[in-house]
C-alpha cells in the first residue's frame, strides 16, 4: 500500500503481480502442498457443510436485506448478497490462515477454497446474466459460467494436486525444488499484492449498504460457520478455525471485477471492500487472539 502510495511502485505492475500470484504461485502452492500431504480416506463432508450451510444462510440474509430493506433492482441484490458471501480466499485468506495455523490448515482450506470457486463464482455469473436482460438461455448461462471455472488455475493446481496424491504419481527431486521455490512466492507476493491493490480502492459512496455488506461477511458468516462446526457438526478445532477464519476474511475484489463487467453497483461493491477490508483487520486479530495462536 505504502509503495503504491510513494509511488515505488504501479498500479500497472500490480496487476502482473496479481496475475502472477492466481495464475502460478497459488496453484503450485496447492498442488505442491496436496499432492505430498496425506489426505483422509473419505471426503470431510462435516466441514464443507459447516462452510457451505453458513453459505446458504448468509446468502438468504444478503438477499432479503437488498429486496425487502434497500429495494434494489435483480443486478444490485446479486452484488449485495454475494459481497457478504464471497471472501478474499486468495490474497488474503491462504497467507493468513496459513501463517496462523500452520501447514496442517493447508487441506481443509484448499478443499474449502476448491468449492468456493466452483460454487460461488458459478452461480453469481448465472444470477449477473440472467439480470443483465441479455437474452441467453438458462443453460447458456450455465455453460458460461462453467468454463469460466473451468478456466481457473487455482482449481486445476487442487485438481491435480489431489491426483497426484491419489496415483502416488512423484516427480524428480529438481521439479520439487523448483516448485517449492514457486511456491514460497505465494504468501509474501499475495500481501503485496493485496495492499498494492487496495491503494486503488476508495469509500465511493452508498456507505449505509456497505456497512449491512461488511456485517453480514466479517460478523455474521464467520460466527455461523463458527456454530456449525463446533456445536452442530463436532469437526476438529483445526478444520473449525480453518472455516471460521476463512469466513471472516473481507469481501473479495471478486466482486468489484463482477460489478464492474456487468456494470452494476460499482460505488457499492468499491466501498464495501474497502470497509470490510478495515474491519477484517480487527475481526481476524481478535479471532486469532481468541483461538490462541
Amino acid at each position: 500500500f505504502i509503495a503504491v502510495k510513494l509511488r515505488w511502485f504501479s498500479l500497472a505492475a500490480t496487476d502482473g503481480l496479481i496475475k502472477f500470484v492466481f495464475n502460478i504461485s497459488i496453484p503450485v502452492l496447492m498442488f505442491r502442498s496436496l499432492s505430498q500431504m496425506e489426505l483422509p480416506e473419505v471426503l470431510p463432508v462435516k466441514l464443507i457443510a459447516s462452510y457451505y450451510i453458513a453459505v446458504l444462510g448468509v446468502l438468504f440474509t444478503g438477499m432479503g436485506v437488498s429486496r425487502f430493506l434497500f429495494k434494489y433492482p435483480n443486478g444490485k441484490q446479486v452484488i449485495f448478497t454475494y459481497g457478504g458471501s464471497f471472501s478474499n480466499t486468495v490474497l488474503l485468506g491462504v497467507p493468513i490462515i496459513i501463517s496462523a495455523l500452520g501447514d496442517e490448515s493447508a487441506f481443509p482450506l484448499f478443499l474449502l477454497i476448491s468449492f468456493h470457486g466452483v460454487s460461488l463464482l458459478s452461480t453469481m455469473t448465472i444470477f449477473l446474466e440472467m439480470s443483465s436482460a441479455g437474452g441467453g438461455t438458462f443453460w447458456g448461462y450455465v455453460k458460461t459460467a462453467f468454463a469460466g471455472v473451468l478456466k481457473n488455475p487455482i482449481i486445476w493446481g487442487i485438481v491435480l494436486g489431489v491426483l497426484f496424491n491419489l496415483t502416488g504419481t512423484g516427480y524428480p527431486v529438481a521439479v520439487d525444488e523448483m516448485l517449492k521455490m514457486i511456491a514460497q512466492t505465494a504468501i509474501p507476493c499475495s500481501l503485496f499484492s493485496f495492499g498494492a491493490m487496495l491503494s486503488g480502492y476508495k469509500i465511493a459512496g452508498e456507505v449505509g449498504a456497505s456497512l449491512a455488506i461488511s456485517a453480514i461477511k466479517n460478523l455474521l458468516h464467520p460466527a455461523l460457520v463458527w456454530l456449525l462446526a463446533t456445536r452442530v457438526f463436532g469437526i476438529p478445532l483445526l478444520w473449525a478455525q480453518t472455516a471460521t477464519l476463512l469466513a471472516a476474511m473481507p469481501t473479495g475484489f471478486n466482486i468489484f471485477l463482477f460489478a464492474h463487467r456487468y456494470q452494476q453497483a460499482i460505488e457499492m461493491s468499491t466501498t464495501a471492500i474497502s470497509i470490510s477490508t478495515i474491519i477484517s483487520i480487527f475481526t481476524v486479530s481478535l479471532l486469532i487472539f481468541w483461538f490462541g495462536i
